[in-house]
């Protein structure tokens, strides 16, 4: 053993690490207590809220409650939040829009699924397109920003395009701040 090792050995020594690594087990074990805890306390916390907004029939996104903790008095803003997605079938969209605007708004991708085939149709000339269509994989998707672009322009119309998307929603989550006194009139 070196010189090095031996001084390095002696600042570490066993019944610090154990000290430190029994230290080290607890917090671990109080963090996992605390962090089950939060978890139980928010799944109770975002269920009565839910529960509040539908009895109290609060239809805008963000409510204040004052509440006392026995020692101050807060205002708390609770900010209900939900993902939405809307995906939209592009045929559907296609059809609705017509050729010109849905030139715009679909965008298509071709995958080869025989390219040995693809090469022999290529190689008679004369080829029907209907068959040279049927060696190709197509995607399609919907370019929402181009979507939104058409609409503002006005050259289409947004009840254009019912039917032609589904909208999912997440479930709700809300989040909690304290209303500064400035803050307490206002109504955002």
């Amino acid at each position: 053993m070196t010189t090095s090792e031996t001084l390095r050995l002696q600042k570490i020594n066993e019944d610090s690490c154990k000290k430190l690594a029994l230290r080290f087990f607890k917090r671990k074990q109080e963090m996992a207590k605390l962090n089950k805890d939060f978890d139980n306390l928010k799944e109770c916390f975002y269920s009565n809220m839910a529960e509040y907004y539908d009895l109290q029939h609060i239809d805008r996104v963000k409510a204040k409650l004052t509440c006392n903790d026995g020692e101050v008095e807060r205002t708390l803003q609770i900010t209900k939040a939900q993902r939405v997605t809307v995906n939209f079938d592009a045929d559907k969209v296609a059809k609705a829009l017509g050729k010109e605007n849905a030139k715009k708004v679909v965008t298509k991708s071709y995958s080869v699924l025989d390219m040995p085939g693809l090469i022999e149709y290529a190689q008679s000339l004369g080829a029907d397109p209907k068959e040279f269509k049927k060696f190709f994989y197509v995607s399609k998707s919907v370019d929402k920003a181009e979507l939104d672009q058409l609409e503002e322009l006005g050259e289409i119309k947004a009840s254009q395009l019912e039917g032609c998307y589904e909208v999912s929603k997440g479930d709700p989550y809300f989040l909690v701040k304290e209303v500064v006194e400035e803050e307490v009139g206002d109504d955002n």
